[in-house]
């Protein structure tokens, strides 16, 4: 099982993590098919982002800051 990254990993730290992981996962590695997937996720940021700005209250933005989080880690596993 990969180790996951401590917070201050280097990009190459990450890039390593993520090809283990990949074939640990058995993930997909059909560039077209993770640009399409990458595409999706960047709409997920998108949502995210709109939701924060139309957020009317701290305790909204606050959550949708953790979602916002969760969607540029999702992009980074795609572009690594």
């Amino acid at each position: 099982m990969s180790v996951v990254p401590e917070e201050n990993a280097s990009l190459r730290q990450l890039q390593i993590f993520h090809s283990k992981l990949d074939e640990e996962k058995d993930f997909d590695k059909d560039l077209l098919r993770n640009v399409a997937f990458l595409s999706g996720e960047i709409g997920e940021l998108v949502r995210v982002i709109q939701d924060i700005q139309k957020a009317d209250n701290v305790e909204a933005s606050r959550g949708l800051k953790d979602r916002l989080g969760e969607e540029l880690a999702d992009i980074l596993a795609y572009i690594y």
